[in-house]
């Protein structure tokens, strides 16, 4: 995804080894041209303590997984 994104021009920054949503995961991040924040990310490891930076996805934060995004786009 990083290098789709780098590809089309946008900027993108990471965050290693984060742990967030019971889960440490690698992540990257981008803005697209209208301001909105993407984020695509790999669960390295699973099943940690809950963590007081859990970044939802759902109805209570607006945000979507995406695997969600995929499967509507298809």
């Amino acid at each position: 995804m990083k290098e789709m994104w780098k590809e089309a021009g946008l900027s993108t920054h990471d965050e290693m080894q984060t742990n967030c949503c019971y889960a440490v995961q690698d992540k990257s991040w981008v803005r697209d041209p209208d301001g909105n924040e993407w984020e695509a990310f790999v669960v390295l490891q699973d099943n940690l303590a809950e963590s007081s930076a859990c970044c939802g996805v759902g109805k209570e934060t607006g945000a979507v997984s995406l695997t969600q995004i995929f499967i509507a786009a298809n």
